[in-house]
C-alpha cells in the first residue's frame, strides 16, 4: 500500500527503509485482525439475514 503514497510524494522511499520492523509487523497484525473482523461480520449479517 505505501508505494502510492510514494508515486504521489506523501512518503519518502527512505523513510519507508528505514521504518522500525517492529512497528511495521504491529500494523500489519493490526490490518489482519481488521479484515478479519469485517469478514466475520460479513458472516453475521448474512446468517441473520438468512434466519
Amino acid at each position: 500500500m505505501p508505494n502510492a503514497s510514494i508515486r504521489i510524494g506523501e512518503l519518502d522511499p527512505v523513510d519507508l527503509k528505514n521504518f522500525p520492523p517492529y512497528l511495521k509487523r504491529l500494523l500489519t497484525i493490526n490490518m489482519m485482525m481488521l479484515i478479519g473482523s469485517v469478514a466475520w461480520s460479513v458472516v453475521a449479517a448474512l446468517l441473520v439475514k438468512l434466519r
